[in-house]
């Protein structure tokens, strides 16, 4: 297994990473285990996340998409007791809860 300093020394350079790793970045999306990605209307990076969870929609990956209205790149970490920031954590509590007690979905690859 590659140390911490080969993996970033080997992402610098460009190298491929695999699907689990960025799958925005994958051609073939389809096999992978399902997902849950949440963003914030107001985040930089929402239209990448929707853009993603399409992608793998249309791969037949189970997707669970959530873009909360108002919400920012990493609110919940800025203001975490705020209701949003709340509700945010709870809901990943939830999707994790469900993920790890959940039997394991048959992979295609």
């Amino acid at each position: 297994m590659p140390s911490a300093r080969q993996h970033r020394l080997r992402c610098r350079r460009g190298s491929r990473v695999g699907p689990y790793a960025a799958p925005a970045r994958a051609d073939d999306l389809s096999g992978l285990p399902p997902a849950h990605l949440d963003v914030g209307e107001l985040d930089l990076f929402r239209d990448e996340n929707v853009a993603c969870a399409h992608r793998l929609m249309r791969a037949g990956v189970p997707v669970e998409p959530h873009v909360y209205p108002g919400g920012i790149h990493a609110g919940e970490l800025l203001a975490p007791d705020a209701e949003l920031s709340t509700r945010i954590t709870d809901y990943r509590m939830s999707v994790l809860r469900r993920a790890l007690n959940s039997p394991p979905t048959p992979s295609t690859r």
